[in-house]
């Protein structure tokens, strides 16, 4: 969780996450990143730069959609979009039983 600096960062949530993401990521190269967020907010926007400019940094999206987003947009590719989630947590069974007949 990143707070942010109102006095000291940009107000649009684009501007704001995509730099501390990019940041984290960097900084943890080794790593392969789960990420959740919602429709709103820019999330989805930011998750999908993420995943141009680090293509191996990401292993999976979740977004949590709201009541009145549109889920059709092209930044919603290649996501897991949820209404509930328990959806979620079926998603992750679904993946580890893929994974496990793959070995």
């Amino acid at each position: 969780m990143i707070l942010r600096r109102y006095s000291q960062e940009p107000l649009d949530p684009y501007d704001f996450k995509h730099p501390h993401l990019l940041e984290i990521v960097d900084a943890n190269p080794e790593c392969k990143w789960v990420l959740f967020g919602d429709s709103g907010e820019k999330d989805p926007e930011v998750y999908h730069t993420l995943m141009r400019e680090r293509p191996k940094a990401v292993d999976s999206v979740f977004i949590h959609k709201r009541d009145r987003c549109q889920v059709a947009r092209r930044s919603f590719c290649d996501f897991t979009v949820f209404s509930d989630w328990g959806e979620v947590l079926q998603a992750i069974q679904l993946r580890k039983l893929g994974r496990a007949a793959a070995n």
